[in-house]
């Protein structure tokens, strides 16, 4: 089969989440002998002055009358992020790939959810399972699958020379929490605010513990993309309460802790740090701590032939 990734120009389209998503389903997709294509929407949220040329109807043109010779489109996020493409999409089978949290219900979640309603034509694939507890209200089940980001092909051992370390955002959220729950613990933690890509990937690598903090209150969906990294890194990692923790697959690698004890935790973590990796990593390898998500990556192989 022949695949057309649809993608744009903002950040939303660069972030890591997508790139472990479509990374992976890409190379997953290859070895089974399908062939993927991209083409960037260039359009009026482009940053003309250095893109110089729109060619988003050029490319509407070409899906109407099936120029690519596609079987499958792949696209992300919100409908809302392809204005003008709502007709055409009907002629194709379509992956719409999710990195949207549902606790904090948007616009654009809606939107695309009277989408999905209202037709049959796509697989929904999504980055935590939590997210269901919402879309199963308006998905069948058999169009939607979960592919956490698979990073077994990580390295597996790590020389840690940070002892405790969070991702702290200025947000009046973040405030709140360190005020009311750690606020003597807080000193002893190196922020990872401002590091992307390649300098996250090393900041983490250095981390003995992390604590996982929301990003705002009615953020509740825990971000596989970011605990997926620390486990891969070997972390431990202590993350306020998600909505329902069960559904998350690297689960039996997070100490999921109530806002007030998890100073007290992480504490008493520092203090026996030996003894809680070894209970919850040991000798264990990237590829076997991740295989059950990539075997999810073969499902979707799966589904597209259905």
């Amino acid at each position: 089969m022949k695949f057309l990734t649809l993608t744009k120009t903002y950040p939303d389209f660069t972030n890591r989440l997508i790139k472990y998503f479509y990374q992976n389903m890409r190379i997953i997709l290859e070895k089974q002998g399908h062939q993927i294509i991209e083409k960037k929407i260039i359009d009026e949220t482009s940053n003309l002055k250095y893109w110089k040329r729109m060619n988003k109807e050029n490319i509407i043109k070409k899906l109407e009358s099936n120029d690519f010779g596609i079987d499958y489109l792949i696209i992300f996020q919100y409908i809302n992020n392809y204005k003008g493409f709502e007709e055409v999409f009907k002629k194709y089978k379509i992956i719409l790939i999710n990195t949207e949290q549902t606790t904090n219900i948007t616009r654009r979640i809606k939107n695309t959810v009277e989408y999905l309603k209202e037709h049959n034509n796509y697989i929904f694939v999504d980055y935590n399972r939590e997210n269901y507890l919402y879309y199963s209200k308006f998905i069948d089940e058999s169009r939607y699958l979960v592919l956490e980001p698979y990073l077994g092909n990580f390295k597996d051992e790590y020389n840690k020379t940070i002892d405790l370390a969070i991702y702290r955002r200025k947000c009046k959220y973040n405030d709140f929490l360190v005020e009311n729950h750690l606020k003597n613990i807080i000193s002893k933690c190196e922020n990872m605010a401002g590091k992307f890509n390649k300098k996250r990937i090393e900041f983490i690598a250095k981390c003995k513990i992390f604590i996982n903090i929301h990003a705002n209150k009615n953020y509740k969906i825990c971000e596989t993309h970011r605990v997926n990294e620390l486990v891969a890194s070997k972390c431990l990692i202590v993350s306020q309460r998600c909505l329902n923790e069960e559904l998350v697959e690297l689960k039996d690698f997070i100490f999921f802790v109530d806002d007030d004890k998890i100073e007290e935790f992480t504490e008493n973590l520092l203090k026996n740090y030996d003894e809680y990796y070894e209970k919850i990593y040991g000798n264990k390898k990237n590829q076997d701590i991740f295989r059950k998500i990539r075997d999810k990556y073969e499902i979707l192989c799966e589904k597209i032939k259905e």
